[in-house]
């Protein structure tokens, strides 16, 4: 794990000592009573809405109402997250349609995310992703360890669309936030039990300590192993897709008076699995580059063909390692509440630090003869800090902030062809700073309408990039053959003594870049239950410092307009909340790899290539009847196009210019719904609480390639064309859920869970090579799956 330097230690001590500020008045509020800070009564009002069916969100780094915030949001809550059986971020696609979660070549816990058709697969140090998780206020640069277990949660939200004004660069397609609960004043907690066939055993439990006035301590923590529902016939009793993972989360809130909040949050995280493994399901003999080669392949694919849904066949043993462990503190200081022009107001501030340990193994041929293996590593620290201030004066809330991140990481892959030489090495390290200022501010009109209010905001983000590329090729065994270790970093192959001395091999880059983002809404709150708005946003996806035989990749910009409405309903006993949203995004500047001719010879590169637009709808329906049936669906409509994306091919005849713009964007299904019923099982109080569940959740094709153009150009000469065996077919799955809670009084609950509970068969991912290098594999997606649960609450 690599060391905190002396100055991020310095850094975080001093938000230390801002959380500590008021230590020499806590012995006077021994004596005298203790002030309340805000988040304790939002934590109140937390309570009540939920009680009263009422969403908290924080879409606009504050806690607001769900019906008030005008941007379209999923948010789900500490239930809905429990009886859901939501594991881990992987799950979460079956319950917000619009997004997906996909594993990527580089292992199951390096995923990328992708809402509204934005789906950036950045897992390396050299470029950014489209969508941020955000932990506690703090995003994650790195998917690597993203993907974590979801446990004591106040909440999980997916902002949709362009988030750059409030949460900075990188959120073109959106944002998740994961909203962890907070420490109270009351001693409680709870142990929870699962366990489930393909030897799934979950434990998880929490308890909050009130050590004082003045101190509260919340410890959590969640351990979860599954064994794999995908068989290795080659090792046998090895299976993939398994989980093996361990949490754990200790906050400790301090409240010493005059209106400070300060929360310490350490979390770790480990996980150890098989994790990613397609099948070999396809064969093209004609496009194989090793013809002699081609008869095993095909032999091999006819074994394939003959094993079981859940078999395939690997010499190799996958893996998947991480260790994740990060701290924070987020300290809040009431201001006051009458101080002139700024109102009422608080500074708030959050500083972190996160540390990154990444080790994977991938064979993505999926068959037993090592065709396309990858290893490697990555080792990466994140520290940022940011300061608000936050206010209301009359008929404005405002908020203006200051923002500082700085990232280091060793970013390493070994990919080998035919299980032989030579050996490809992508070794990287790389630093990545940004600093951005910002403000936003929501305006109400009462002397123009009541209910009627104006939204803007802008940001101003420097970003610099550093990379140090030190990529190698081992191209024979010994030392003594002609050229046995070459240094291609620089572009032109240089003979190095050895692989192990990066210093042999560097090029050093750096580029940087500055963009501002916006945005601006109109909203009407026409009635208190009901909101209309029209909204405009400006987002940007950094770019990234050029290789040796590329120019730099200059920003992803993204404008977008989107018209919603939230409405809440009331009938006598029954609630119907209705919220629904359009929009239309056009995107400059899209970063893709392509083809393209230099000096005569035809290259793959990563280019601003392409221009699209995105546009679509999503719904939200809601109905609560007498608090004893609950029906709710969701619907996303996603149709992403391209204007512009072209490929550049060297011929005899010289360049030859493929237009691609007719390719389908990679993982963006068309059409996703879930839908959920759930009936309150009428009951006297002294036999509990008894709940029965039903979801049904689909998802349409999905292509698996970003390049699949129906443009073949002159002679066929793009290979990547008519890729439609990268298409994964529609899938609906079911799930049920039945819980009793306090059985005839009893200090305890009961649950029963399955998911895909029609069993469908179904792949969940492709790897389409076949028009390149004849291969085509894939992974389904899991089986039927259930368990039983108990939990004890104090």
């Amino acid at each position: 794990m690599t060391k905190i330097s002396r100055t991020r230690a310095v850094a975080l001590s001093a938000s230390v000592a801002l959380g500590a500020i008021a230590w020499p008045s806590m012995a006077l509020a021994q004596t005298s009573p203790a002030v309340t800070a805000a988040p304790q009564g939002d934590e109140a009002e937390a309570a009540r809405a939920e009680q009263d069916g009422e969403i908290l969100v924080t879409a606009r780094r504050k806690e607001e109402s769900l019906q008030a915030v005008p941007v379209s949001v999923v948010a789900l809550s500490t239930e809905t997250l429990r009886t859901q059986n939501v594991q881990s971020l992987v799950d979460l696609p079956r319950l917000a349609p619009g997004l997906t979660v996909t594993p990527t070549s580089l292992g199951t816990t390096r995923p990328a995310y992708q809402i509204r058709g934005q789906r950036a697969n950045a897992t390396r140090i050299t470029a950014d992703p489209a969508i941020v998780v955000y932990f506690a206020e703090v995003g994650t640069a790195r998917s690597a360890g993203s993907a974590q277990a979801v446990f004591d949660l106040q909440s999980v939200q997916v902002l949709k669309g362009p988030q750059g004004t409030l949460f900075g660069r990188n959120t073109t397609g959106g944002a998740i936030l994961l909203t962890p609960n907070a420490p109270s004043r009351d001693f409680e907690g709870y142990g929870q039990v699962s366990a489930g066939n393909f030897g799934m055993r979950d434990l998880e439990g929490m308890v909050n300590i009130p050590i004082s006035d003045v101190a509260q301590l919340r410890v959590a923590g969640k351990y979860h192993k599954m064994d794999g529902y995908f068989s290795n016939v080659l090792r046998p009793g090895e299976r993939s897709w398994d989980e093996d993972n361990t949490s754990l989360r200790a906050t400790l809130r301090l409240t010493p008076g005059g209106g400070i909040t300060s929360d310490f949050i350490g979390t770790y995280f480990h996980s150890d699995v098989i994790g990613f493994q397609p099948k070999l399901i396809g064969f093209n003999s004609s496009t194989f580059p090793v013809a002699a080669l081609a008869p095993a392949v095909q032999a091999e694919l006819t074994a394939s063909n003959a094993l079981g849904f859940y078999e395939y066949r690997e010499l190799f043993k996958a893996r998947n390692k991480d260790k994740v462990l990060s701290i924070q503190n987020n300290t809040t200081i009431e201001l006051g509440s009458d101080l002139g022009l700024l109102g009422s107001a608080r500074l708030k501030n959050i500083i972190a630090y996160r540390d990154i340990e990444n080790n994977f193994s991938t064979f993505a041929d999926g068959s037993g003869l090592g065709i396309f293996n990858t290893f490697g590593s990555y080792n990466g620290t994140q520290f940022s800090e940011e300061l608000q201030l936050q206010g209301e004066n009359g008929n404005v809330d405002y908020v203006l902030g200051a923002f500082y991140s700085t990232e280091k990481g060793d970013d390493f892959t070994n990919a080998q062809t035919f299980n032989a030489l030579p050996l490809n090495f992508t070794d990287l390290t790389g630093k990545n700073d940004s600093i951005s200022a910002f403000a936003h501010a929501n305006i109400k009109l009462p002397g123009i309408a009541q209910g009627l209010s104006l939204s803007f905001g802008g940001r101003i983000t420097k970003d610099t990039r550093t990379i140090d590329s030190h990529v190698r090729q081992q191209r024979a065994l010994s030392a003594t053959v002609t050229q046995p270790y070459v240094c291609l970093a620089s572009g032109v192959p240089v003979v190095i003594a050895n692989l192990t001395d990066r210093s042999l091999c560097s090029f050093k880059t750096e580029a940087q870049f500055t963009q501002p983002t916006w945005d601006i809404s109109l909203n009407y709150q026409f009635t208190p239950d009901n909101l209309v708005y029209v909204a405009h946003r400006r987002g940007y996806r950094a770019g990234s410092a050029r290789s040796a035989t590329s120019p730099d990749v200059r920003p992803e910009l993204v404008n977008d307009v989107e018209i919603g409405s939230k409405n809440q309903f009331h009938f006598g006993d029954t609630s119907v909340r209705f919220n629904v949203a359009g929009y239309y995004g056009a995107y400059k500047d899209l970063q893709r790899n392509i083809t393209l001719v230099l000096n005569g010879v035809t290259a793959a590169q990563d280019r601003n290539a392409a221009e699209a637009h995105v546009y679509g709808v999503e719904t939200d329906l809601n109905i609560n009847i007498n608090r004893i049936v609950t029906l709710s669906a969701s619907y996303a409509l996603t149709r992403s196009r391209y204007d512009s994306y072209s490929n550049v091919f060297n011929t005899t005849g010289g360049p030859v210019t493929v237009d691609n713009s007719s390719a389908r964007f990679s993982y963006a299904p068309e059409h996703m719904f879930t839908g959920t019923a759930k009936l309150n099982v009428p009951m006297s109080p002294d036999k509990g609480e008894a709940s029965v569940s039903m979801t049904y959740s689909y998802q349409s094709s999905v292509q698996t390639t970003d390049s699949n153009s129906l443009n073949c150009g002159p002679g066929n000469i793009e290979r990547w064309c008519l890729n439609t065996v990268g298409v994964t077919d529609a899938y609906g799955l079911v799930s049920a859920r039945a819980d009793w809670r306090r059985p005839f009084g009893a200090p305890f609950d009961l649950g029963a869970f399955v998911t895909n509970l029609t069993n469908e068969k179904y792949y969940a991912g492709k790897f389409a090579l076949v028009n390149v290098i004849g291969l085509l594999s894939a992974w389904p997606g899991p089986p039927r799956m259930g368990g039983v649960e108990l939990r004890v609450s104090f």
